[in-house]
C-alpha cells in the first residue's frame, strides 16, 4: 500500500466497557477511493469501532491519523468537521420537517440573522442532482419512502464534505431498484475518492463492491485481504470461528392432504390487502416474499390479529376465527414476531428472563388477587430452557435485552415466542441484520420446529432465503398473491422476481 494514498490509519485501538473488553488492539486502514467491506459477527465490536470513528464514544487507547495527521474526535459534530460521516441503520432524521431542514440541521445558513432557507434548497438540490436523484428539498420527510431517507442521509454526509463516509446495514430495507440506486451511489463516491466502509452481512453485496474485506471477530481484526483473494467460505469462517455449512437440510413436507391449521380465504384490508387465498396446515414451512410495498408485512399483521381485516374471512382448524387482538391471537396458538425487534418488540431496558417470560407471565403465576405471584423458579427455569433451545449468547438472564448483539436479540424475541408454545408462528423478516453463524442457528431452529409438527410462515426480502429454507414459496404482488407453489424444482431467484414485478403469462 502507497503510504502517500492513506485516508485514515487506526492503531491499536482499544475500548472496554466495565470488565469487558470490547475492542483488543484494532489495526485499520483506509485509503483515498477504495470501498472496504467490513463483516463481523453480531457482538464482534464493528459497531463500537464505527461509533469511535465518528466521535459518538472514546476510545481507552490506540492512536487515529486522518489524513496523516491526528485525529482526536470529542463529539459527532468534531467527527462530522473532520470529514467522518456515518449512516446508522436506524435513519438520524427528523420527520416533521423538511429535506433540507433536516440536510443543514445544526448548521444552518445564516445571513443578516436569518436563516437563508432558499439557499440551503439550491445547495440540497444540487447535491441531490450529484447523487442521481430527483428528490424535492421541500418535501417532508415522513413522506419519504426508506430509499429516499437514506439518500437525504448520504446527501447530508456530502454537505459535509465528507472524505469517509461510513454505511452500516444500508440496504437492510430497501428494494431491488433502491438497492441498485444505492450501489451506483457508493461507487461514484469512490471514483470521487471518497473512502466508504461499508458494513452489512450480505455477502454478495460485500462482493460485487468492496476492494478489500475485513472481518472484526471478539474485538480483534482477524481477516484483511483484497476482493479477488477473499473466498466466501473463508469469510464466513473467520466471521463465526468455526465453519458453517450454508446448505440447509430442508425437510419434505409429507402433509399436503392434511386440513389446514389456517386458511383466508377472499382476505382484505383496504387499500393495501385484497382477495388473499392462504392455507397453512400443521408442520408446513411457508416462505412468504416479495418486494417492498408487496403486501407482506400487512398479511401478516392480518393474520395475527393486529390489524382486522376489512373483507373475507380466516379460519382457525376449521372453525371461523376473527382475531380479536394479538392476546386473542395468542390464546389460540398463534405467535407474531415483527421485523422491528426493537420499537416493536423487545423492551430494550429490562432483563433477558423478563423479555422471554412476559408473553406466558399469566401461565407462570400461582396464586389469585393480592396474593397472585410469579415464581422466581419458575420464570428461571423458563428462560433457561429457551436460552439452551436457541444457543443464546451471553445466556445471562439480568442482562438488559438493548445490550445483546442483534442476532441474540433476534433470539430473545424468538425465545418469547417458543416460550407460548405456539402452534403457528408468524415471523416477519427473522433473519434481518444478522451474522451468518446466528442466521445459520435461526434456520435449525425454524427447521427443527416445523419437524417437530409447528407451522411457519415466514416473510423474507430476499428471494435467496426464501429458496433456501421455504418448503413451499408464496410471492406477493401489490397486495395480494401472485403465486404460490411448492419448492421441489430447481428455482431461481430470477424465476421468484419474475413473479414479484409481473403477471406471468
Amino acid at each position: 500500500m502507497n503510504p502517500s494514498s492513506l485516508l485514515l490509519e487506526l492503531s491499536n485501538i482499544r475500548k472496554s466497557f466495565g470488565s469487558a473488553d470490547v475492542l483488543k488492539g484494532v489495526d485499520f486502514s483506509l485509503r483515498h477511493g477504495e470501498v472496504v467491506g467490513f463483516l463481523g459477527a453480531n457482538g464482534a465490536g464493528k459497531s463500537t469501532l464505527m461509533r469511535i470513528l465518528a466521535g459518538i464514544i472514546p476510545y481507552d487507547s490506540g492512536r487515529m491519523a486522518l489524513q496523516g495527521l491526528p485525529y482526536f474526535p470529542n463529539s459527532p459534530v468534531e467527527g462530522l468537521k473532520a470529514g467522518i460521516a456515518i449512516v446508522h441503520q436506524e435513519f438520524s432524521l427528523v420527520n416533521t420537517l423538511p429535506i433540507a431542514d433536516n440536510i443543514f440541521l445544526g448548521r444552518e445558513i445564516h445571513q443578516w440573522g436569518r436563516i437563508q432557507k432558499a439557499l440551503q434548497y439550491q445547495a440540497t438540490l444540487q447535491t441531490f442532482s450529484r447523487l442521481g436523484s430527483s428528490l424535492d428539498p421541500g418535501r417532508t420527510v415522513s413522506s419519504l419512502r426508506t430509499g429516499e431517507k437514506q439518500i437525504v442521509e448520504i446527501a447530508r454526509a456530502l454537505l459535509h464534505q465528507s472524505k469517509v463516509l461510513i454505511l452500516d446495514e444500508p440496504t437492510a430495507a430497501l428494494s431491488p431498484a433502491e438497492g441498485e440506486n444505492l450501489f451506483r451511489i457508493v461507487k461514484e463516491l469512490s471514483s470521487e475518492g471518497i473512502g466508504v466502509v461499508y458494513i452489512s452481512h450480505r455477502l454478495e453485496e460485500i462482493d460485487r463492491l468492496a476492494d478489500r474485506v475485513v472481518v472484526l471477530r471478539d474485538g480483534k481484526i482477524v481477516f484483511n485481504e483484497p476482493k479477488g483473494v477473499s473466498k466466501r467460505n473463508n469469510i464466513i469462517t473467520a466471521m463465526a470461528g468455526r465453519e458453517i455449512n450454508e446448505q440447509i437440510p430442508r425437510p419434505n413436507f409429507k402433509g399436503t392432504h392434511n386440513p389446514p391449521l389456517l386458511s383466508a380465504l377472499g382476505l382484505g384490508r383496504r387499500p393495501l390487502i385484497h382477495d388473499v387465498d392462504l392455507a397453512i396446515r400443521p408442520g408446513e414451512l411457508i416462505a412468504l416474499t416479495g418486494l417492498v410495498g408487496s403486501g407482506r408485512t400487512e398479511l401478516l399483521r392480518l393474520l395475527s390479529g393486529i390489524d382486522a381485516p376489512t373483507s373475507g374471512q380466516i379460519h382457525w382448524k376449521g372453525k371461523p376465527f376473527p382475531p380479536l387482538g394479538p392476546g386473542c391471537a395468542i390464546e389460540q396458538g398463534i405467535a407474531f414476531l415483527p421485523e422491528d425487534r426493537k420499537d416493536q418488540g423487545l423492551f430494550l431496558n429490562h432483563g433477558a428472563r423478563s423479555n422471554v417470560s412476559i408473553s406466558v407471565l399469566d401461565k407462570l403465576a400461582k396464586g389469585k388477587g393480592l396474593l397472585r405471584r410469579i415464581p422466581a423458579r419458575a420464570e428461571m427455569g423458563l428462560f433457561t430452557e429457551m436460552a439452551g433451545l436457541l444457543g443464546l449468547h451471553p445466556s445471562d438472564p439480568n442482562l438488559p435485552s438493548g445490550r445483546f448483539s442483534g442476532g441474540n436479540q433476534q433470539k430473545l424475541l424468538l425465545g418469547r415466542i417458543f416460550a407460548s408454545r405456539p402452534s403457528l408462528l408468524l415471523l416477519d423478516e427473522p433473519t434481518r441484520g444478522v451474522d451468518a453463524s446466528a442466521r445459520q442457528d435461526i434456520y435449525r431452529i425454524l427447521v427443527e420446529a416445523a419437524a417437530k409438527g409447528a407451522s411457519i410462515l415466514f416473510a423474507t426480502s430476499e428471494f435467496s432465503e426464501a429458496i433456501l429454507l421455504g418448503q413451499r414459496i408464496v410471492v406477493m404482488r401489490h397486495g395480494t398473491i401472485a403465486a404460490d407453489f411448492p419448492n421441489d424444482t430447481d428455482l431461481t431467484t430470477e424465476d421468484l422476481m419474475q413473479h414479484a414485478v409481473s403477471e406471468i403469462r
